[in-house]
């Protein structure tokens, strides 16, 4: 099981795969969220990156841009499909926390 860390480590990576830095992710995805009912800043967009954004929303906008899934690029949030969304948010702020 990987830690917090490496999972962060290992979603910068597939940015770096896919072209992106954080930076450039969050700008792009900033931008094309502007004047929408739901913008998502370049911070909101760099904290889902580090983990620190549960939002499943922002987090679909993020792997549609990079074609990948929300278990590639979340799999401690997304892999297990017994457990909710918000379950796990909650796992994860109550481990934060």
């Amino acid at each position: 099981m990987l830690t917090e860390k490496e999972h962060i480590i290992k979603r910068k990576i597939i940015l770096l795969e896919k072209g992106f830095t954080a930076k450039k992710l969050a700008d792009v995805i900033e931008h094309e969220h502007q004047g929408t009912k739901r913008p998502y800043t370049r911070q909101q967009v760099t904290k889902a990156i580090n983990g620190y954004a549960l939002n499943e929303e922002l987090h679909k906008s993020i792997v549609a841009k990079l074609g990948v899934s929300l278990l590639e690029f979340w799999p401690e949030i997304y892999g297990d499909n017994t457990v909710s969304h918000d379950a796990k948010v909650n796992e994860l702020n109550n481990a934060v926390n």
